[in-house]
């Protein structure tokens, strides 16, 4: 997933990166809380339309507009979303 200052882009993809879904949304609402909750009710139907569970999933990528502490899981600061330390 892409997270940006006005989009959003999904996708699920195998593990030869062949996308097997994919959608792009408007983001309305910058807060953590509503950015989270539109990714997770997306990624669920995006998952339905693959013919997926969400145990099958192997992982999550996530690219954030801003820096990033990848071992603490935080994003320390991006400007574009407003968000420090979420």
């Amino acid at each position: 997933m892409e997270i940006g200052a006005n989009n959003m882009a999904l996708a699920v993809t195998n593990l030869g990166a062949e996308i097997k879904a994919r959608t792009e949304l408007r983001v309305n609402q910058h807060t953590p809380e509503a950015v989270v909750s539109d990714i997770i009710a997306n990624s669920r139907e995006l998952l339905r339309e693959a013919g997926l569970t969400p145990e099958m999933l192997l992982g999550v990528g996530v690219n954030v507009p801003g820096l990033v502490d990848s071992e603490g899981g935080i994003v320390e600061k991006a400007v574009n979303l407003g968000w420090e330390s979420v």
